[in-house]
């Protein structure tokens, strides 16, 4: 139970780093855009952020599946980094198994829409899975070719 609240503590944590990286950015370029719109002796740049404000929540709900695939992509990426998914499978944790604390937060984030929290949590699951087979079969590698700049 500690490792769901584990898993699930982190992916929040990726979730919330993800979503305040595209939530900078869009109110950023909806800024810009609003100051072309409206002539910057028209409006002053208060009023500019206030709009772009106001618009971040439509632009961000189109973005949300994006937001929690690339979340949940972070987080088995750095599970796998700091090997803690190859400790949990050696603990006897089955990969399904790993996968319900970051649905179970991403169901709890999205509350509204649980379909889709399921279907993006489970595919970003995989994507993360996939990737983080491949940076340590690619760490492995590494580790094992030799070096051709041996000097001796």
């Amino acid at each position: 139970m500690k490792l769901h609240v584990y898993f699930a503590s982190k992916f929040l944590r990726n979730l919330a780093g993800v979503f305040a990286a595209f939530l900078t950015f869009l109110i950023l370029v909806d800024l810009v855009d609003q100051i072309r719109r409206f002539d910057f002796g028209v409006i002053s740049f208060r009023q500019a952020f206030g709009l772009a404000l106001l618009n971040a929540p439509r632009l961000i709900y189109n973005l949300l599946p994006l937001i929690v695939m690339l979340a949940t992509l972070s987080l088995y990426l750095s599970l796998a980094r700091t090997s803690e998914l190859v400790v949990s499978r050696a603990a006897g944790r089955s990969a399904l198994r790993s996968l319900s604390a970051p649905i179970l937060a991403a169901l709890v984030s999205r509350a509204g829409n649980w379909q889709d929290a399921i279907y993006l949590t489970a595919t970003g699951t995989l994507i993360g899975l996939i990737a983080a087979i491949s940076v340590k079969r690619l760490d492995a590698k590494r580790r094992a070719a030799p070096n051709p700049v041996d000097m001796t």
